[in-house]
C-alpha cells in the first residue's frame, strides 16, 4: 500500500497575492524564527506553504500548531518519505494558490517588516514581471550585504537575461516567481541537483515574462539562535555546493540546469555561446570564491578535492563547446585555481568584497 502525504490546509479559498513557500527539513527552531519574521510583515494578503520532508526533530508537531495559532491561511504538507530538496521544493510549489510564490529557506528571515508590502506594489504596477530578485545580508551583520542590484530595474526577458543573471537565482530566499508558470514548468529532471528554482525561474523569463532586479535587502540569511547557525542539511555551504556535490548531472551542475532551460529556445550556435558565457562566469567569478570559502570553513585538503572535481576533463563533458571555447575555459580554470588556492585568505576576502560591489554596480 502506497503511503500518502499528510496535508493540513486552513483558510479562505480566495486567491492570495503571495504564497510563501518553505521547503522544510529539520531545523524546526530556525523555521519558527523565520515564521516570526513573516508574522511581523505589514502586508497580510498571503498564505504560508510549508512542505516538510519527513523531518525527525518534531516539526510535524511544532509547526502545524504554530501555523494554526498565528496564520489565517496556511498549508502544511508532510511527505510520506524523504524526497530531497528539489522534490520538496516542487511539492511546496504544487500546493501554492497565490498569484505569486515567494520562496524562503527555513533558516532565513525577511529583511524588514515592509518587504511583502513593497514587493506587492512593484508587482501590481508592472504585470510583465515574472521573476523578482533582491539583495540580502547576513543575520549577524546587516552591513555584510550581497548586492545583486545597486538600483531597481526591470531587466527584461530572453536568453541574454538568463545567461547574465542565472547565478543570482541560486539563493532561494526572497526569490519571487509567477505561481501559475512555476507550476506549468514543473519537472523531475533535476532532482538531486539543488538547483530546481534556477530552472523554473529561467523558464519563466524565457516564456516572455521579465526579470526585475530590486535594490532592497529582502532577506537576512542564516538565522542565529544563541549565536549558533543552522547546519547545512542539503549540501555544502551555498558558496561551494555548485562544485562539491557529486551527482548524475556531472561537475558544474548549475550550468547544466541553466543550459537545459535555454536549450529549446535557441539555435545550436546560440546554445554554444550561452554555454560558453555561463561556464566562463562560473569558472572565473564563482569558482575561486568557492575555493576561498572551502579553505576558510573546511580545509585546504577539501579545497584540493574541489579543484579535482572542477577539472575541465571532468566537468565540461557534454557541453556543446568549440575547441577555442574549451581552451579559454581551461585557461580560466587554471587562473581561478591559482587565485583560489595560492592567495592568502585575507586578500581573497578583500577581493570578494570588491567584486560584489562592482557586480552590483554593473548589474552583472
Amino acid at each position: 500500500m502506497v503511503e500518502k502525504d499528510m496535508i493540513l490546509r486552513n483558510g479562505s479559498l480566495e486567491e492570495p497575492f503571495f504564497s510563501i513557500c518553505i521547503p522544510q527539513f529539520d531545523r524546526v527552531n530556525y523555521l519558527a524564527e523565520m515564521l516570526n519574521s513573516l508574522r511581523a510583515q505589514e502586508f497580510c494578503d498571503y498564505e504560508v506553504v510549508v512542505s516538510d520532508d519527513c523531518s525527525t526533530d518534531g516539526t510535524v508537531t511544532v509547526i502545524p500548531s504554530m501555523l494554526h495559532e498565528f496564520f489565517e491561511r496556511y498549508v502544511f504538507v508532510r511527505t510520506s518519505r524523504n524526497v530531497g530538496y528539489d522534490a520538496n521544493l516542487r511539492n511546496a510549489l504544487s500546493h501554492a494558490t497565490g498569484r505569486y510564490v515567494l520562496l524562503m529557506g527555513n533558516d532565513d528571515a525577511f529583511g524588514d517588516d515592509m518587504i511583502l508590502r513593497d514587493a506587492a506594489s512593484i508587482l501590481q504596477n508592472d504585470p510583465s514581471i515574472g521573476v523578482l530578485i533582491g539583495n540580502y545580508c547576513h543575520w549577524s551583520n546587516s552591513g555584510d550585504r550581497v548586492l545583486n542590484f545597486e538600483s531597481s530595474i526591470n531587466i527584461g526577458t530572453g536568453t541574454h537575461t538568463v545567461c547574465q543573471h542565472f547565478r543570482k537565482m541560486v539563493f532561494i530566499s526572497g526569490l519571487v516567481m509567477d505561481r501559475r508558470l512555476s507550476q506549468e514548468f514543473t519537472t523531475r529532471r533535476f532532482d538531486g541537483s539543488l538547483w530546481y528554482q534556477v530552472f523554473i525561474a529561467s523558464k519563466i523569463i524565457l516564456s516572455g515574462r521579465t526579470l526585475f532586479g530590486w535594490n532592497r535587502v529582502t532577506v537576512r540569511k542564516d538565522i542565529e539562535i544563541q549565536g549558533h547557525k543552522s547546519l547545512q542539511l542539503w549540501g555544502m555551504s551555498s558558496a561551494s555546493r555548485n562544485f562539491s556535490r557529486a551527482n548524475s548531472f556531472g561537475g558544474l551542475t548549475l550550468c547544466r540546469v541553466a543550459v537545459s532551460a535555454v536549450r529549446e529556445h535557441v539555435t545550436e550556435e546560440q546554445l554554444r555561446r550561452c554555454c560558453y558565457r555561463m561556464l566562463l562566469q562560473v569558472m572565473l567569478l564563482t569558482y575561486p570564491f568557492a575555493l576561498y570559502t572551502c579553505r576558510r570553513n573546511q580545509s585546504y585538503f577539501r579545497a584540493i578535492k574541489m579543484v579535482c572535481e572542477v577539472s575541465p576533463a571532468c566537468s565540461l563533458k557534454g557541453f556543446p563547446l568549440s575547441l577555442i571555447d574549451y581552451w579559454i575555459i581551461c585557461s580560466g580554470y587554471m587562473l581561478a585555481t591559482f587565485l583560489g588556492m595560492c592567495i592568502p585568505l585575507s586578500v581573497l576576502a578583500v577581493l570578494k568584497d570588491f567584486y560584489q560591489r562592482i557586480r552590483s554596480r554593473l548589474g552583472a
